[in-house]
């Protein structure tokens, strides 16, 4: 009799460990899992930021034809800006789906540029018009 009642709670407690060890790994993987890349397949140097709740979460650098990573601190939605030409492009990105946020920039008719700013997860693109590049002008 004794014997069962000490294997009872132990079996409770041996419970409750797994489910906080399972809980820990989760948050953990969820951190881990969580980031969006930048893939800039433009000619042009693009500058990122990463925000949230009005709060930069991250901002840098990305140049021509390269990709960056970035790891977000919660698997949240958020904004983020490409700017290029002391222009912002804007797209909504969610870090848990490990976004990849394709960036071209190119000229149109008429002496124009467009900034097109894709989510690869979604399908979603912002298109932003941009001024001419100064080296053009």
């Amino acid at each position: 009799i004794c014997l069962h009642s000490h294997t009872g709670s132990f079996l409770q407690v041996s419970l409750e460990m797994k489910a906080i060890v399972c809980l820990l790994v989760a948050a953990l993987a969820c951190i881990e899992a969580c980031h969006v890349e930048i893939d800039n397949r433009s000619g042009y140097e693009i500058g990122w930021t990463l925000v949230f709740a009005s709060k930069t979460e991250g901002f840098g650098l990305v140049d021509s034809g390269t990709r960056h990573t970035h790891n977000c601190n919660t698997c949240l939605p958020r904004d983020i800006y490409i700017t290029w030409n002391n222009v912002n492009c804007m797209i909504q990105v969610n870090c848990v789906s490990k976004p990849t946020i394709e960036v071209n920039i190119y000229p149109q008719s008429g002496g124009r540029w467009m900034m097109n700013v894709r989510n690869k997860s979604y399908g979603y693109t912002s298109q932003c018009p941009m001024p001419a590049p100064k080296s053009l002008l």
